[in-house]
């Protein structure tokens, strides 16, 4: 995870600590300026969320909440982990290249 924390914050996602914590909340302001544009399925649509929150201008506030565990993941460290990289690649390069858009 620390290795994802790092490739994380060279790819730009510097306001949020735990990016993969299972609980978002947004109001409805913010989900209708975010998810529309949501392009990520899978583990990470949460940083690109995250992202498009940024580039918004949309203020994120990290608050804790008490979280229990299941057991029974699905998430394969090794393979996860790749395609996570790759996902997170694919994000910024279509933004950047301008192929996704962020706002209309």
């Amino acid at each position: 995870m620390k290795a994802f924390h790092l490739y994380l914050r060279i790819f730009g996602v510097k306001s949020v600590s735990d990016t993969q914590c299972g609980f978002k909340m947004l109001n409805r302001s913010a989900a209708q300026k975010i998810i529309p544009w949501i392009h990520i399925s899978g583990w990470i649509f949460d940083v690109e969320m995250i992202l498009l929150a940024e580039w918004k201008g949309i203020k994120i506030h990290e608050i804790p909440v008490n979280w229990q565990e299941m057991n029974g993941t699905k998430l394969s460290i090794a393979v996860d982990s790749i395609k996570m990289a790759k996902d997170l690649l694919k994000i910024r390069m279509n933004y950047f290249l301008g192929i996704w858009k962020n706002k209309e």
